[in-house]
């Protein structure tokens, strides 16, 4: 969106509302109304525990409006009515101050500086915050958070001053306008819906959560995955800010991802795709879907598919480029969409060493120390007794010693009993059995707070890493969408002289992509002549660009074709899978799965469920199927890795269930291979008749450990070499020296075969005792 696009809406709204029949001073009431309004919502959400800051950003974009008056009223309203008196008051006193600035300087050149009225509500805020921040003793916590606070602020201003104001910057390139415009008004909206989120529908469902879910159906319908995902994000974000959780933000990133890859297929399998997707997500990371969550994005969903048509011009607007065709050639989008991935990493790398920081910085108590739990113990039965200045004044180094004495007894039991104590404490205490039943009460309380804090601090780390992953996802995602591919414009008029000769109407691009790597594609309303013999045609097509094609994809849109081909792999590999269930079991507990992506890669992964039967196969089943997805989506495999071993940590805390997670990824244009490991048995490379054995010490998936040690191993492979990966149930690195002799002596070139031999051994030698499951690769050079 530029500036023309913002004043012609401008110019339509103007011209709707001059429709209706009312009077200037009507017209101007509501406007002035709508100010009032939009001021008093502003200061009315939650942010970091305390009243939300955006109520003086706002009062520094309508301080260079018309009707600047009644903004700032609705603004200072808004912070009467909050529950924090005193925030409130301190913000009152920013609000008068950024509009005293305005009104002093109207009439000069400093209020038509996009700058002045940001640093204006910077100043203000800065001078009056500095009070209560030095009232603290400057506190870690409380500086981050006025740090904080004064960027919020200034860039509210900014951005808001873009939305409200955008005729302020005549002079600027309109080609440097649309990410800026398109940010500002995300982020205007974004602040709207956290106080909104405290309105309900029918006393059930978020106003705030309701809108937002339709402002993400739309950006993924019009904009796509990326778009959607991005707004999913940064609107998750805005709703979840009272809660302090990023559940939003993974529920309406997740559902804009995978309902936008169907936005060209109609609004009801859209609809349909985004609601799936949401309940999923809801109960991947609860383990349960909300109902009122449920109720707000079905309202939302109609209302979508009512109304959505009336935005699709101006959507589009945001969402597409003039002057550009086809499915490559969109860097600006490319651009636009990597920036606010860019941000959202930028984001949840930010709040996670925020929160840990935060946390680091909280001084403990002493709540925990042992002594305590005699003290408390005393002070509820020893001020009773009669003996008590005795036992406590003029004896106190015998009774503490006493104490000491029993302490360690105390704590290896559990428990204390009378009898723990020596005899000359004992004889002499009448109330000795109250005392150690005191005493057990306090050391129960005592364990139960010690665990509980254990989990807190193991459930915080859990957090902290799931941010960092996410910000790694969104980091690793904006540089795929960067990343720009190199066109052969010499190459593409060599195709696009073959299928003239061919009387072929279509459009042809050759690019390399980031590993320098050809791709080839196609696109027409009728590639018949290219498909109905494609590997003729891909051979034809290998001679023109003088690089060796593999097998093309042809698929058909519907009122479009397309013929996509990519350089050939110098390796190609060939697998065989030997499964084999547990005695007495209906179903094995083990899963796997293998594919090859567009970049060359090919991904092995075998997983072992704790246990057997349906329950083990569904839990593999689940962490393969993830794992897949994730890869597929452009995620690193550590990083796509670490998520699901987060997510299933925080399942197992209820379920305790867990599985192993082994990944092979291989490079079939070079060998370059990386094998990692939750858990497992060894993973095993044949090369002649030398047999290498790779493990690693982490636990499987889902089993907290603290800190996980390395689960990636590098290795190089090339043509005849042989990998196995096998589950536990095979062998394991304390009973494997049968296997690796007999992958020594093997000298076929059937990997199903191999396979099978291997788990004949492992069934001869351990009966079934588990489930067992062989997976066998082997490499060979392509022609």
């Amino acid at each position: 969106m530029d500036i023309q696009k913002i004043r012609n809406y401008k110019t339509s709204i103007n011209r709707y509302i001059g429709m209706i029949n009312l009077s200037p001073a009507i017209k101007k009431f509501v406007i002035y109304s709508l100010k009032i309004v939009f001021g008093f919502l502003m200061p009315n959400g939650m942010i970091f525990g305390a009243c939300a800051p955006f109520g003086l950003s706002y009062a520094a974009a309508v301080g260079a409006a018309p009707g600047a008056l009644a903004g700032v009223l609705g603004v200072i309203l808004g912070y009467l009515s909050i529950v924090h008196k005193a925030d409130g008051l301190k913000y009152i006193a920013c609000t008068i101050l950024i509009y005293t600035a305005s009104f002093v300087f109207r009439e000069t050149r400093l209020m038509k500086a996009r700058w002045f009225m940001p640093a204006a509500a910077l100043c203000a805020a800065a001078s009056v915050g500095i009070v209560f921040v030095a009232d603290s003793g400057f506190k870690l916590t409380e500086t981050l958070m006025y740090a904080s606070e004064l960027v919020f602020v200034t860039a509210g201003a900014y951005f808001f001053g873009l939305i409200m104001n955008p005729e302020y910057e005549p002079g600027k390139c309109i080609s440097a306008q649309p990410v800026k415009y398109s940010v500002g008004l995300l982020f205007f909206f974004s602040c709207l819906l956290i106080p909104l989120s405290a309105y309900s529908i029918f006393k059930t469902v978020s106003l705030g959560h309701t809108l937002a879910v339709f402002a993400v159906m739309l950006s993924a319908y019009f904009g796509g995955a990326g778009i959607g995902s991005c707004v999913g994000v940064a609107l998750g974000l805005a709703v979840g800010m009272a809660e302090s959780t990023a559940f939003y933000s993974a529920v309406y990133g997740f559902s804009a991802m995978a309902a936008g890859v169907f936005k060209n297929k109609g609004k009801t399998l859209f609809t349909i795709v985004y609601l799936a997707a949401n309940a999923s997500t809801m109960l991947m990371l609860n383990g349960m879907a909300d109902i009122t969550l449920l109720y707000g994005a079905f309202f939302a969903s109609v209302t979508f598919m009512l109304i959505a048509g009336f935005f699709g011009d101006k959507l589009l607007c945001l969402f597409t480029l003039s002057g550009e065709s086809g499915v490559i050639k969109q860097g600006k989008i490319r651009l636009y969409a990597s920036e606010r991935l860019k941000s959202a990493a930028s984001a949840f790398n930010d709040l996670s060493r925020m929160i840990s920081g935060a946390a680091g910085s909280r001084r403990e108590t002493n709540d925990n120390d042992v002594a305590g739990i005699f003290d408390r113990a005393a002070a509820q039965i020893c001020r009773k007794c009669i003996l008590a200045n005795a036992c406590w004044e003029k004896d106190y180094l015998s009774t503490r010693d006493a104490l000491n004495t029993v302490t360690k007894k105390m704590l290896e039991r559990g428990r204390l009993e009378p009898s723990d104590f020596p005899l000359h404490f004992s004889s002499r205490c009448v109330l000795i059995r109250d005392f150690v039943l005191a005493i057990n009460r306090e050391l129960s309380a005592y364990l139960y707070r010690k665990q509980y804090k254990n989990r807190i601090e193991e459930s915080r780390n859990i957090l902290y890493s799931q941010y960092r992953q996410m910000s790694h996802i969104f980091g690793t995602l904006a540089g795929n969408i960067e990343s720009e591919p190199v066109f052969e414009e010499r190459m593409e008029a060599l195709i696009d002289g073959y299928l003239r000769n061919k009387q072929i109407n279509a459009e042809a691009y050759v690019y390399r992509d980031i590993t320098a790597h050809l791709h080839l594609h196609i696109e027409g309303t009728n590639l018949a002549g290219l498909t109905n013999d494609a590997d003729a045609v891909t051979g034809e097509l290998s001679d023109i660009l003088g690089v060796s094609l593999a097998s093309p994809q042809c698929m058909d849109t519907g009122d479009r074709q397309v013929f996509c081909a990519r350089e050939k792999e110098s390796l190609y590999a060939t697998l065989g899978v030997a499964v084999n269930k547990k005695s007495n079991s209906e179903i094995s507990g083990d899963s796997g799965a293998y594919f090859k992506t567009n970049n060359g890669k090919l991904y092995v992964i075998l997983s072992d469920g704790m246990g057997s039967g349906r329950a083990a196969a569904a839990e593999s089943a689940a962490a393969v199927g993830m794992l897949e997805k994730l890869i597929k989506s452009g995620i690193e495999p550590k990083t796509a890795l670490m998520t699901i071993h987060s997510a299933l940590t925080l399942k197992s805390e209820k379920t305790g269930s867990f599985t192993t997670l082994d990944l092979l990824c291989v490079d079939l244009y070079n060998g370059e291979a990386s094998i990692f490991k939750f858990g497992g048995a060894p993973t095993y490379i044949k090369r002649g008749g030398h047999v290498r054995r790779v493990t690693s010490n982490a636990l499987p998936a889902g089993v907290s450990c603290g800190r996980i040690s390395d689960i990636e191993s590098c290795v190089s492979l090339c043509e005849d070499d042989c990998v196995v990966m096998a589950t536990d149930g095979v062998a394991d690195r304390n009973d494997d020296v049968w296997l690796k002799e007999y992958l020594a002596g093997y000298d076929g070139e059937s990997p199903k075969k191999l396979a099978g031999e291997l788990l004949a051994q492992a069934y001869a030698k351990y009966g079934r005792a588990d489930d067992m499951t062989v997976m066998v690769m082997m490499i060979k050079k392509n022609n």
